[in-house]
């Protein structure tokens, strides 16, 4: 499936008279969003990586140890129901909260952060 998207796709930019510019095969009909829709909670995520181990390039995955924060403003904890959809082995999972319970902020924000390590393609 990963080579017949990456065929598709390489054909599409090949074919095209000019390869930079974008084919029909390759234009959407994506919009941008200006701003959130008024029920949105919009939650700001940033990490800082400490180290990547097992770099695996045969099998795409590598073992990171890292920093995950988040900042929010509404009523839904979003450190509730965090899910890290890329990793490759639960078991292995370290996920530890650095603070108690989350800390709300001058501004009003809230803000939690946790060490976050595993396995991840």
């Amino acid at each position: 499936m990963r080579v017949l998207l990456c065929l598709l796709f390489w054909s599409s930019w090949a074919l095209a008279a000019d390869p930079f510019t974008p084919s029909a095969v390759q234009k959407g009909s994506l919009k941008t969003q200006i701003a959130s829709p008024p029920s949105a909670q919009v939650v700001t995520i940033g990490f800082y990586p400490v180290s990547v181990h097992q770099l695996d390039i045969a099998d795409n995955t590598y073992y990171i140890d890292t920093y995950v924060w988040l900042r929010w403003k509404g009523a839904i904890d979003p450190t509730k129901t965090i899910e890290f959809v890329n990793m490759v082995e639960d078991w292995n999972r370290r996920q530890t909260f650095l603070l108690s319970k989350p800390k709300t902020e001058a501004d009003g924000s809230t803000y939690q952060i946790m060490r976050v390590e595993g396995l991840f393609a």
